[in-house]
Formats: C-alpha cells, structure tokens, sequence
C-alpha cells in the first residue's frame, strides 16, 4: 500500500450560546492524516495506521471523496 498524506476539510461542531457573528465565525477545520491508502473509490478514501502479519487493520479512517483537498504519495527513503 502507498503511504500518503491526505489534505483534508472536516466538520466542525460547537457548543454553547453564540450570537450573529460569532455564529459566522465559526469556521471548517483543515485537516491532515498520513497513512496507508487501503482504498480510494469514488465516495471515499480509507486510510489505515497498521496492518499486521495475519492481513489484520487497525487506526482505520474513512475520508469522505468531497472533503479531500488533496493526497500526497510519501516516499520512504
């Protein structure tokens, strides 16, 4: 599998009383996750952390297709 770092835009909650422009203000974080690409298709993209030597995955992160601003292959050296 490639490791890649993917750029990424995520939801964002807040809790709490706000009014008129604070509400505005608040904003969508920018993200980035480096991991294994497992899959890509055309909903989403699914990193993993680890796999181990029985095929087994942990760390898993699915990234929905529309939120990715980017994906960067990693070259070990």
């Amino acid at each position: 599998m490639k490791r890649v770092e993917v750029i990424w835009q995520d939801a964002n909650e807040m809790h709490g009383w706000a009014v008129g422009e604070e509400v505005r203000l608040d904003g969508l974080p920018t993200v980035t996750s480096v991991g294994f690409l497992f899959l890509e298709d055309d909903d989403k993209i699914i990193l993993v952390s680890s796999q181990s030597s029985f095929g087994a995955y942990i760390g898993r992160l699915s990234i929905p297709k529309g939120c990715v601003k980017s994906i960067r292959e990693l070259r070990i050296k």
